[in-house]
């Protein structure tokens, strides 16, 4: 028997394999048993008209430029009731069955001028097991003072050398908010802004960072050292009770080592042993 998974008040999603709806454990696991013969439909269901569902295609890797791509609810939506999906070919390599990460995800916006959540989920494969993860972030759009549209959550951050914003994201919050934009009094000014405080690095020991960011569907991220340096984690070297470890911006972790990272990366080091030792308030 299948079963669809709450995102949020009135969003859910679904994962359907070979026409069969699956059911979806508590952290995410998915029940059937995937072959490179298959396809993974990855639906969305909304009753929110404010929703806007899209997928993210890389098109340059050194300028990181991204497209964002809207999709078209389905045949089978209503007018109170709109379903949207992606199809995603599951693949074999090293005696193991994945989901490209290049194809396994879908992404979510809600807007409610000034404010937005942003979702992402993905189908991911984990120790033999398939995974349906799903990421929240929260975000509020300014104005600045000739009235354009200011979005911190998307933007470059001089704090952080590796977060090269995501202009592309921004164009689409102004494409979808063009109606409110109208209304200046919507938007607080950008002066109204107050950025997260900078995390206490000197508190930190040897061998301990703060977590600045994670992605839980590509199990990847990075803390930042007492000496400020960013480091990179990967979810085969974290150490957590759960099959697919959930960190979050400001945890504190330990680690015990670190090593040269592997693949194309601009990282210095990666740990090995990673574990939360307490989580941010």
């Amino acid at each position: 028997m299948g079963r669809s998974v709450r995102i949020i008040s009135g969003v859910e999603a679904q994962v359907v394999v070979n026409g069969r709806l699956c059911f979806i454990g508590d952290d995410g696991c998915i029940s059937s048993v995937l072959t490179d013969r298959d396809f993974v439909f990855l639906g969305v269901i909304s009753t929110r008209k404010n929703t806007h569902v899209f997928t993210v295609t890389l098109e340059d890797k050194k300028t990181n430029k991204r497209r964002v791509n809207e999709l078209r609810h389905g045949p089978e939506s209503t007018s109170e009731r709109y379903v949207y999906s992606r199809s995603m070919p599951v693949r074999k390599g090293h005696g193991d069955f994945y989901v490209d990460s290049r194809t396994n995800a879908m992404h979510m916006i809600a807007i409610y001028p000034p404010n937005f959540t942003f979702h992402e989920l993905r189908v991911v494969s984990r120790h033999g097991k398939f995974f349906l993860t799903a990421q929240l972030q929260t975000g509020l759009c300014y104005r600045d003072e000739t009235s354009n549209l200011r979005c911190p959550l998307f933007e470059e951050d001089p704090k952080r050398p590796r977060h090269s914003g995501w202009p592309e994201m921004i164009e689409f919050l102004k494409k979808r908010t063009a109606m409110a934009e109208r209304s200046s009094k919507i938007f607080p000014h950008i002066n109204e802004y107050r950025p997260k405080p900078d995390l206490p690095l000197e508190k930190l020991k040897e061998k301990e960072g703060f977590v600045r960011w994670w992605n839980i569907g590509r199990g990847i991220g990075a803390f930042v050292t007492r000496t400020g340096d960013e480091v990179r984690m990967h979810h085969t070297k974290v150490v957590a009770k759960d099959r697919v470890p959930i960190l979050r911006e400001g945890d504190l972790v330990t680690f015990d080592e670190l090593q040269a990272p592997t693949g194309n990366t601009s990282f210095k080091y990666e740990a090995i042993g990673v574990r939360v030792v307490s989580l941010a308030s």
